[in-house]
């Protein structure tokens, strides 16, 4: 763990840390998401989806699934930004206190 700044404290510094790392998280979620969908694309092209309609709806599904993955991630990208700017906020209020 890097050392704190001189013009932070331990506390500010482990959130950064914890937001940083929750960042990265969200980094190679949103990564797998991505490979997961190409391999979607390569499957239903390789096995012939349009001929069994048993593989489309399952391809149908697994885009649904994509797409509502891709919202989630979006989503809780939004919540962690949020979270951060109300911990930034917090802090400087201690700070004044």
């Amino acid at each position: 763990m890097a050392k704190p700044q001189t013009n932070e404290g331990p506390v500010v510094h482990r959130c950064r840390v914890f937001v940083q790392q929750r960042t990265n998280v969200e980094d190679m979620r949103e990564l797998v998401n991505e490979k997961a969908r190409d391999l979607t694309v390569l499957l239903a092209s390789a096995t012939g989806v349009d001929r069994h309609p048993l593989r489309m709806r399952r391809l149908n599904a697994d885009r649904a699934r994509s797409k509502y993955s891709i919202e989630a991630t979006e989503t809780e990208k939004q919540l962690s930004d949020v979270e951060a700017a109300v911990e930034e906020l917090r802090n400087e209020v201690v700070e004044r206190r």
